[in-house]
């Protein structure tokens, strides 16, 4: 398996990190709507800015190539943890026990 570690991204802050993001976001987002039959998903289109201004924390998985996966989250006035974006690397193959139970995530924002 390749070496893989995760990390805090500074979408933020950083304009490299904030571009691969995008990058990622719109590769992972551009499956989803094939799968779905839909370009309408925001994400395919939405802009470093907007992206940016979204206020959500950021997770990334680094390996030797990069950015092979993001997800973005916010903690609610609840408590609750709401997965804002998942988004996986197309390129990069699941691991072997997550093909089985790979899920279609759309969101309704």
């Amino acid at each position: 398996m390749p070496d893989r570690r995760l990390t805090d991204l500074a979408v933020r802050q950083d304009d490299d990190v904030a571009a691969a993001v995008l990058a990622l976001q719109r590769e992972a987002y551009a499956v989803e709507a094939a799968l779905i039959g839909s370009e309408g998903i925001p994400a395919l289109t939405e802009s470093l800015e907007v992206l940016r201004a979204a206020g959500e924390s950021w997770l990334g998985c680094i390996d030797a190539d990069g950015l092979s996966g993001a997800v973005a989250w916010q903690l609610l006035d609840d408590g609750t943890v709401d997965i804002c974006r998942l988004g996986p690397d197309a390129a990069v193959p699941p691991p072997p026990n997550m093909i089985a139970h790979r899920p279609s995530i759309v969101s309704g924002r």
